[in-house]
């Protein structure tokens, strides 16, 4: 499953991957020429959800708060269907474990708050 999501990666978004792990569920630390990205692969929202989700993300990173931007496939979607709901974060100063999971917890508390996230 992990060389087919490479794979996936390296055909649908605009970088170069050699590896790539699970970090947990749906999370994926990936490893290429230029940094580290996380790619987060689930059907746990609909495609709809999902993209508001990246759209709010995105919107908290251009008003400064500590998250990475979502890449942008080379088919300009921000979320991918081919495999189900697939979004990649990058930051060049590398994100570390620690801060993936602040991530995780960010979302899952503003889950347990708005069931549809983008107000």
């Amino acid at each position: 499953m992990s060389e087919d999501i490479l794979n996936f990666l390296n055909e649908r978004y605009p970088v170069v991957l050699q590896k790539i792990e699970a970090v947990s569920d749906g999370m994926y630390r990936c490893y290429g020429n230029q940094g580290i990205y996380y790619a987060r692969i689930g059907q746990y929202r609909t495609y709809e959800e999902q993209l508001e989700e990246v759209q709010w993300t995105n919107f908290l990173y251009e008003q400064g708060v500590g998250v990475s931007p979502a890449i942008a496939s080379v088919n300009g979607h921000e979320v991918e269907t081919m495999l189900p709901g697939m979004h990649m974060y990058w930051d060049q100063r590398k994100l570390s474990e620690e801060q993936v999971r602040l991530m995780n917890l960010y979302r899952i508390r503003i889950e347990q708050d708005h069931p549809v996230i983008g107000w």
